[in-house]
């Protein structure tokens, strides 16, 4: 598998467990719908971001939950 797929796996692995995690949880925060997009959206990044963050700083303890992230294996950038 070449590194753009790779990273890409890596890319979008968390954003879909971020989504997913927000879906699931339901807060009946009520609020106007432009007022309520702008929350999700920002909601849905955090939550990407922070299962990704966990998911790298626990993989430097236990290398094998690397998977978590969509693939176990890290892309190797070359320089041009």
């Amino acid at each position: 598998m070449n590194d753009l797929v790779t990273a890409t796996i890596r890319t979008v692995v968390p954003a879909f467990v971020g989504t997913f995690v927000l879906l699931l949880t339901n807060w009946g925060i009520e609020l106007d719908e432009a007022s309520q997009a702008g929350l999700i959206a920002f909601l849905i990044s955090l939550a990407t971001g922070v299962y990704y963050l966990v998911v790298r700083l626990v993989a430097k303890k236990y290398p094998q939950v690397e998977w978590l992230l969509g693939i176990g294996k890290k892309p190797e950038y070359k320089e041009l």
